[in-house]
């Protein structure tokens, strides 16, 4: 194991004295690929007793930073971030030394040092304090890890491990500054972790390093190479089962040294890999005396846009989403982001719709989103046609992924303003007959309705002063809900493999079960979809 000899704030090996990082997801500043390299100060990653452990750590691009010692007992220590480097994020291309020492300590044996980077800021870990500042996972490092894994799925993402031995001593402590043997892969990409589609992958790369023997091995199958004594190039085409599939390369050194890495191949359905748009929309306040004001629909669309903004929700752009609540959800507006803000859209984006508030329904063709500057009086020129949302999505929407989530069932009392002063025959809530049917005809589309047909949605202070099915769906996706007050509801997420995703499919029989369960069956949310991907991410679960 390791012990702590002392500790200060990261050192730079080399660049500016202090490294400045914006607080938000870090997005690439190089085309290259997001890596990290991690070293120790001895090549053949071997210690005594006594001996001196410095560890040195670079990555290619800004981004944050966690490592984790696994000692010969089991247990597996954070030693960065820690209590005197609170601050995870790193800056590309420098070298750091983390901490300034640790000394090798009983008990003896195998120890590994892992090394993770992400361009989303990670979680905090749970862990238990050791006594020296330093603290010990609670759970299993297997755990950890999916989680740092799952909390990176929006962005860029790489690991690195070095396996270590540590022993009894035998001999004068003893420290080298060379630079141990290197593993780094370039196919199917340079990280440890990579996803895939296809039932086979090539497994390529590099082995550099001193004295090396021209044979490399995958999961004990020869791997074509070339190349010489110090620089050997690998690579070998593997077949895949679904879920993860776990390879290690091994080469070796003609002292006998072995160098081994490991990555781990994730094979699922194909995943999107384009850029995530939103339109978000809540209207509590109507300027309309005759139409009835609502508690929290506004309160609604902040939530749900936070849940966006947030690496759970895929850390959204502040220039890819747009809010609107109150006095700025105008007609014009809300037609201006659907079809002017929404044009921007590419083929492989997803776009996700959400509104909450008013909705009427006039029969088949005529189904509104009340805005706030609607006249009933002239509900037709003044309200937003459903209809609309139909026409961009044949015009101006090119995404091929749309989700749309729809709280528009407040709408009792409007129907009841209607009958009264207009002849035309209300129909209620056709509005989410109609989203049903528009989600079956657009290939890629799906709606989450907040009821079914002749249902009125409902929003309570018990909620947290929420939306029933607002409050539920944030909660399924793992977003955080407060109250005015700033208190937050905590809640089971809709992951139910525990995968640490939350997927459409998933998300589907979490509403439809918690719904219907808070209401006593009152209020029975409604999706409908075509050829959407089940299986697609809608959030991770930190």
């Amino acid at each position: 194991m390791i012990s702590l000899v002392a500790l200060s704030f990261l050192v730079l090996f080399a660049g500016p004295a202090s490294a400045v990082v914006p607080q938000d997801s870090l997005t690439a500043q190089h085309q290259e690929p997001l890596k990290v390299q991690v070293a120790v100060n001895h090549p053949q990653l071997s210690f005594q007793e006594g001996d001196t452990l410095r560890v040195t750590v670079a990555a290619s691009k800004d981004c944050y930073l966690r490592l984790i010692y696994s000692e010969a007992d089991g247990r597996n220590v954070i030693i960065f971030p820690n209590y005197q480097n609170r601050d995870d994020r790193v800056k590309g291309g420098i070298r750091y030394s983390i901490p300034t020492m640790f000394q090798v300590t009983p008990p003896f044996g195998k120890e590994t040092l892992h090394a993770f980077v992400s361009s989303e800021k990670f979680s905090p870990s749970e862990g238990v304090d050791r006594g020296d500042g330093m603290l010990t996972l609670k759970g299993s490092l297997e755990e950890a890890v999916k989680k740092l894994r799952a909390g990176s799925i929006f962005g860029e993402y790489a690991e690195e491990k070095l396996e270590i031995t540590t022993n009894p001593k035998q001999g004068p402590a003893h420290e080298s500054t060379a630079a141990p043997p290197h593993i780094e892969f370039s196919s199917p990409g340079p990280t440890e972790f990579a996803v895939a589609s296809a039932d086979s992958t090539l497994i390529a790369g590099q082995v550099a390093g001193e004295g090396l023997v021209p044979r490399v091995t995958i999961n004990g199958t020869p791997a074509s190479v070339l190349g010489v004594s110090d620089s050997l190039r690998f690579r070998l085409k593997v077949g895949l089962r679904l879920g993860e599939n776990r390879f290690e390369v091994v080469a070796r050194t003609t002292e006998n040294q072995i160098v081994s890495k490991t990555i781990v191949i994730r094979r699922e359905q194909s995943r999107f890999a384009g850029q995530r748009w939103a339109v978000v929309v809540g209207i509590s306040d109507y300027a309309n005396p005759d139409i009835p004001d609502l508690k929290y629909a506004h309160r609604d669309a902040q939530v749900f846009y936070d849940f966006l903004r947030s690496p759970n929700g895929g850390a959204f752009p502040d220039d890819h989403i747009r809010l609107l609540t109150n006095s700025n959800a105008t007609l014009a507006n809300v037609r201006s982001a659907i079809f002017d803000f929404l044009s921007q859209t590419r083929k492989e984006d997803l776009v996700t719709l959400y509104f909450s508030g008013h909705g009427l329904s006039k029969g088949e063709g005529y189904t509104y989103f009340i805005m706030h500057d609607t006249d009933p009086g002239r509900i037709e020129e003044t309200a937003f046609n459903v209809e609309d949302i139909h026409t961009a999505l044949q015009t101006s929407i090119h995404a091929e992924r749309v989700v749309l989530f729809a709280d528009a069932c407040h709408s009792g009392a409007i129907n009841e303003y209607m009958k009264r002063t207009r002849s035309t025959e209300v129909e209620k809530n056709l509005i989410n007959r109609y989203l049903v049917e528009m989600a079956k005809a657009k290939p890629g589309m799906i709606s989450f309705t907040s009821c079914a047909q002749n249902e009125v949605s409902s929003e309570a202070w018990l909620f947290w002063e929420h939306g029933i099915f607002t409050f539920v769906l944030v909660s399924g996706l793992g977003g955080k809900v407060t109250d005015s007050q700033g208190r937050v509801k905590s809640f089971e997420s809709a992951d139910a493999d525990g995968d640490g995703i939350v997927t459409v499919g998933e998300l589907t029989k979490y509403v439809k079960k918690y719904v219907p369960g808070y209401t006593k069956n009152q209020q029975n949310p409604q999706v409908s979809k075509s050829n959407f991907d089940p299986n697609m991410p809608l959030s991770v679960v930190r």
